[in-house]
C-alpha cells in the first residue's frame, strides 16, 4: 500500500508535518523482552543527537499484517526528527525466532549496513520475568510451568546465542552488540559510552540527571498490572490514545500514576496474581540454559558462569 497519509495504524502515526526526510532507522535494539530495552530506550533519549521512535515497538519486521505496509510506510515514521539526528527503534520481537519467521532476512533485505542492540539478561529470570508480562494481559491466567508447556518462546527468547546466529548468517559481527543488563545497572556511565561510540555517537554523559532504575515494572507488580490495562484501553479508543499521545511524557506518566493510585486503579492492581518462580523450576531452567550459556560466553569472550545460578 503507497497511501502515506496520516493515520492510527499499530499505535504509530505518520507526521502530518515531517521535520526531516522519510529515512530508515540508523540502528535497532532487537531485545530481549524483559532485559531491560525500555531502561535503554530511555537512556539513548537523553542523547541531544538520538532520535528514539515513540511508542517503543512498532515490530515492522516481525509481524506480516505491519510488515505488508510497506518499507515506505516505515521510513515514514522517521520524519519526526531532523536530518541530523541518528534514529533508532527497540522491538523485542525481533529476537523471537522462529515464532517470527526470518526477522534477520527482512531486516538485511532493507538495510544490510544497520547496526543491531541485543541486550542480555539471566535467561531463566528473563523467561520468568516474560512470563509476568505475559499474564498482565491474559485471561484466564496460566502457572508458569502452564506456560512454559505451552508455549516455547519463553524459553526461545532466553536462548540467545541462538537467536545471534540467526543473525549472523545476515549481518557481520561488527554490526551487533550485545549489552549485559547486569552491565548497565552495575556500571551505567562506561556501558553507556561504549554502546553511543558503537552507534557513530560523541559520547554524553546519560546519567547526569538520574540514573534510569532497570524492571521497575517487575518491581511494580500490580501497579503496572493496573497501567497495562490503562494503556489497553486507551489503544481501544483511537481519539483517547491520539489525545494522550500529545501530552509530554512527563505528563502522561503523572497521569499514569494518579490512576493507579486512584479506587479503580488499586482494584486493577488486586487482579494481577501471576504464580511464583518454583526454585524447581528455576534449577530446571538454568540446566536447559547451560549450554547455550557457555557457547554464548564463548561468543562474548567473557564469563557467563554467574548465570548458572
Amino acid at each position: 500500500m503507497s497511501d502515506l497519509t496520516p493515520q492510527r495504524f499499530a499505535g504509530f502515526h505518520v507526521p502530518e508535518v515531517p521535520l526531516g526526510p522519510a529515512r530508515l532507522p540508523d540502528f535497532l535494539i532487537i531485545g530481549a523482552c524483559k532485559a531491560g530495552t525500555t531502561t535503554l530506550w530511555r537512556y539513548l533519549q537523553r542523547h541531544e543527537r538520538v532520535h528514539m521512535l515513540e511508542p517503543k515497538e512498532p515490530e515492522f519486521f516481525a509481524k506480516d499484517d505491519i510488515y505488508s505496509r510497506g518499507v515506505e510506510w516505515y521510513k515514514s515514521l522517521f520524519t519526526a526528527a531532523t536530518a541530523d539526528k541518528v534514529c533508532g527503534e527497540a522491538s523485542t520481537t525481533y529476537s523471537r525466532w522462529p515464532h517470527f519467521g526470518d526477522v534477520p532476512e527482512r531486516i538485511h533485505r532493507a538495510s544490510p549496513s544497520i547496526k543491531l542492540v541485543y541486550m542480555l539478561r539471566h535467561p531463566a529470570d528473563r523467561a520468568y520475568s516474560h512470563y509476568r508480562h505475559r499474564m498482565r494481559l491474559n485471561v484466564p491466567r496460566m502457572t508458569f510451568e502452564e506456560a512454559l508447556a505451552s508455549d516455547a518462546m519463553f524459553v526461545d527468547s532466553s536462548n540467545y546465542i541462538m537467536q545471534i546466529e540467526k543473525f549472523l548468517d545476515r549481518f557481520p559481527r561488527e554490526s551487533l552488540r550485545c549489552v549485559l543488563l547486569d552491565d548497565l545497572k552495575r556500571s551505567p556511565g562506561e556501558t553507556l559510552e561504549g554502546l553511543q561510540r558503537f552507534l557513530g555517537l560523541t559520547p554524553a554523559d546519560l546519567t547526569a540527571d538520574s540514573e534510569v532504575e532497570a524492571n521497575t515494572a517487575e518491581a511494580a507488580g500490580g501497579d503496572d498490572y493496573a497501567r497495562q490495562r490503562l494503556g489497553a484501553a486507551l489503544r481501544r479508543a483511537p481519539f483517547a490514545h491520539a489525545l494522550a499521545r500529545t501530552l509530554p511524557p512527563s505528563l502522561r506518566n503523572s497521569l499514569r500514576d494518579a490512576y493507579v493510585r486512584s479506587p479503580l486503579g488499586r482494584r486493577k492492581a488486586k487482579e494481577y496474581k501471576p504464580s511464583p518462580f518454583l526454585p524447581e523450576t528455576r534449577a530446571r531452567l538454568i540446566e536447559s540454559f547451560i549450554e547455550p550459556n557457555r557457547r554464548l560466553a564463548e561468543f562474548l569472550g567473557r564469563d557467563l558462569s554467574f548465570w548458572n545460578r
